[in-house]
């Protein structure tokens, strides 16, 4: 039953997809995907330690929020984004919790070499200022921390795909590293979004 309801989704997509992608005169981005992230070695290390208690549940996060851009041409985009990895581990029997935030917020490059904006493989490329949040969660009590600000840059690279006019669907795969307080903070994500 699913699959015939999956065919008849696409079947009706298909014919109301145009043949080119509609230029637009700004394009919104945010994202939502799978997360792995790196750490400074004593931080990456108790949160291994954590990770393999055997009443922590573990999930990570890749996210791209508030994206804006404006076309450059008909292949690249410019704009603002702020590039957003989790990771978040809950005791189940005790209501505690502890998040790790890491973020770039600043420029981004978008670059389809080979096709119009939102058809086609791309590349892209941020780069701005980077900080990472810490909260402990325990019964009685919340801690919160803050990084000073540094800097950040991310690469990556991907597919869009024209579903519907002035509707795409993009994948994509990205590296960043954060340097912040003299150390390094790493992320890899798998991101997909309609935008």
């Amino acid at each position: 039953m699913l699959r015939v309801v999956f065919v008849a989704l696409v079947c009706a997509a298909v014919p109301s997809y145009a043949a080119e992608s509609k230029m637009e005169r700004w394009y919104a981005l945010w994202t939502i995907g799978y997360g792995q992230n790196g750490y400074p070695l004593d931080l990456q290390e108790a949160l291994d330690e954590l990770s393999y208690e055997p009443n922590v549940d573990h999930y990570a996060i890749s996210t791209d929020v508030l994206g804006l851009y404006i076309p450059l041409g008909e292949q690249t985009l410019i704009g603002i984004v702020t590039n957003a990895n989790y990771d978040v581990y809950t005791l189940e029997n005790s209501h505690s919790e502890v998040d790790v935030y890491n973020y770039i917020s600043g420029a981004s490059f978008i670059h389809f070499p080979n096709a119009k904006i939102g058809d086609g493989g791309f590349i892209r490329v941020d780069a701005g200022m980077a900080f990472v949040t810490a909260k402990v969660i325990s019964e009685d009590e919340e801690n919160y921390a803050e990084s000073d600000i540094g800097i950040g840059v991310l690469a990556g690279g991907g597919w869009a795909y024209p579903i519907r006019e002035g509707t795409r669907f993009m994948a994509g795969l990205n590296f960043a590293i954060r340097r912040v307080e003299k150390s390094y903070f790493t992320s890899l994500g798998i991101n997909g979004a309609l935008f």
